[in-house]
């Protein structure tokens, strides 16, 4: 009997945890050949019943390689920071993760675990982080990005997330991350401040191999100077060749506009950037 190895199961918004569903989850113990697995629950109020049971059977597969599951938008509690402690240690082959998360009932407790968990997946060179909408706080965000520092391999890494200018200073953790090449950052719906602006551009400039960067971000509340000022910062990078950067921002300062492009154009190395106001 062949084997499966790759899987996808998508059920659409809004239907619980069904039958169908359910013997999908308990039929996972039963698939220890898989290497990749595609889950999307979005907008189903699985709760905590359901994600329970999906973590459980999770653990069972071994031999996984590539895991995707969304469950954002749905009523679970910060207890599955505990299921993902103890489900991920079990996933040692997994490369890459894209988890869904956005929208939940999670706090920096929960974060923290969630840091913890990543701990173990030491072969990760991809992984996806959604938790924006959700009350992790500076304290979860620095909680997470401390654990990446343990991803050795990690190359690229999309995150989108909810925190204050606080919070953007622990993405100082990322330049201990080697190996990093690729990083996406949606910080769109944060309330950023001058402070934490010119950190985070220092600090972007430290990752030794980042070539590709992606930047969403809220610069209503920067002052002018701030906001101009934000681009040297990332001059001193040598690493870094491709360059997105959307932000939000008020009528009043579009006349800046020339000044962030000039700036843009004074890193070293780059070769392709695309600016965009929204």
């Amino acid at each position: 009997m062949q084997q499966i190895v790759n899987s996808k199961y998508y059920i659409k918004p809004n239907q619980g945890q069904s039958q169908d569903s359910s013997g999908f989850i308990s039929s996972l113990g039963n698939s220890s050949s898989l290497k990749s697995l595609s889950l999307n629950y979005e907008k189903n109020n699985i709760g905590q019943l359901g994600s329970s049971s999906l973590f459980y059977s999770l653990k069972c597969l071994e031999n996984l390689m590539t895991l995707v599951f969304k469950i954002d938008d749905n009523s679970i509690s910060q207890k599955v920071g505990t299921e993902i402690v103890s489900t991920f240690p079990s996933l040692k082959k997994l490369q890459t993760l894209k988890i869904g998360l956005s929208n939940n009932n999670l706090d920096e407790r929960c974060a923290g675990l969630i840091g913890l968990a990543l701990k173990s997946l030491t072969h990760l060179t991809n992984l996806s982080l959604k938790l924006n909408f959700n009350e992790i706080g500076d304290d979860g965000l620095k909680s997470l990005n401390h654990s990446f520092t343990y991803c050795t391999n990690l190359q690229n890494l999309p995150l989108k997330i909810h925190i204050s200018s606080k919070g953007l200073e622990s993405f100082s953790f990322l330049k201990s991350c080697l190996n990093l090449c690729a990083l996406k950052l949606n910080l769109l719906n944060n309330i950023t401040e001058n402070k934490g602006i010119s950190q985070l551009g220092r600090d972007l400039a430290t990752i030794k191999n980042l070539s590709s960067l992606s930047l969403k971000m809220n610069f209503d509340h920067i002052d002018e100077k701030s906001q101009v000022g934000f681009f040297p910062n990332l001059v001193d990078s040598n690493s870094l060749r491709i360059l997105q950067f959307e932000i939000q921002i008020d009528q009043i300062r579009k006349n800046t506009e020339q000044s962030y492009k000039r700036g843009i154009q004074k890193i070293k190395k780059l070769i392709d950037y695309e600016y965009k106001d929204i």
